[in-house]
């Protein structure tokens, strides 16, 4: 009696996988490196014959490039700054004129600006800045002790 191959057909790739599928990055040119492989129908590892395309759904919050995820810098730190999700596809040809793709979601957040950051306040008194993350305005309160953000 014959034995048939356990596998009789090339490895072709159906399925692209993204690892982490998920994470969280700060923001302020953070990264993160992704990385993504192929399996076949068998569930069998295959070797990419191309490079995949990398996508980011907010260039804006995160920039993708070759699987390295970097966040948005913080260009003015008096600007107030808001996080958001961002999805980032990885892209593969399949057969003529398919894809394959698969989703890694990335939550940006703005960096914690009350914990373990200096404080400055002008020497006019008027203005306080946390980090590099915001500056704001300053009033007296009670027996002269400041209060931050009013």
């Amino acid at each position: 009696m014959s034995s048939f191959p356990q596998n009789p057909l090339p490895s072709v790739a159906v399925k692209v996988s993204i690892t982490p599928q998920t994470a969280v990055l700060e923001l302020g040119e953070n990264t993160l490196a992704l990385s993504a492989s192929l399996v076949d129908a068998y569930g069998d590892s295959v070797e990419p014959s191309v490079p995949f395309t990398w996508q980011s759904s907010n260039n804006s919050l995160a920039t993708v490039s070759s699987g390295l995820v970097t966040s948005a810098a913080i260009a003015d730190p008096n600007a107030l700054f808001e996080g958001g999700q961002v999805s980032v596809s990885c892209t593969y040809p399949y057969g003529v004129t398919g894809t394959i793709q698969a989703t890694a979601i990335i939550t940006v957040t703005v960096p914690e600006a009350y914990s373990g950051h200096v404080v400055l306040i002008d020497p006019s008194g008027t203005n306080a800045t946390f980090g590099s993350v915001r500056t704001f305005g300053v009033e007296p309160w009670d027996g002269g002790n400041p209060v931050i953000g009013g």
